[in-house]
């Protein structure tokens, strides 16, 4: 009972209270817009603390949102960065999304040693 509501309250207790794994679920609310108005900012914020203490799926976010600019300015240099680490840590997401740029610029190469 309560629904996303009542997980928003929760969650901000707990990340409140320092429990870090909260942290990923409460900026997935903002990122969302779940119970609470879409907020990209402060979601990035809650990423980058996880992200900073090394967690794959919270880097993965942050590069995502890095990369296009969502909640903070643009900056794919950084993205890729974290894009690689993610992927380092065992992220999925984050390998296949640098498997499928690799595959990208191979077809541009291609292309362009084609001409």
């Amino acid at each position: 009972p309560g629904g996303d509501k009542a997980a928003l309250e929760w969650y901000q207790k707990a990340v409140d209270q320092g429990f870090e794994p909260a942290m990923f679920n409460l900026g997935t609310m903002y990122y969302e817009g779940r119970a609470v108005s879409q907020d990209f900012a402060k979601a990035f914020e809650l990423y980058d603390k996880l992200a900073e203490m090394g967690d794959a799926d919270a880097l993965f976010m942050t590069a995502r949102m890095l990369f296009e600019g969502l909640g903070i300015q643009q900056d794919p240099e950084k993205a890729m960065e974290r894009f690689g680490r993610s992927a380092n840590l065992g992220n999925q997401l984050a390998k296949q999304f640098l498997d499928d740029l690799r595959r990208k610029q191979n077809t541009q190469f291609i292309k362009i040693d084609g001409l």
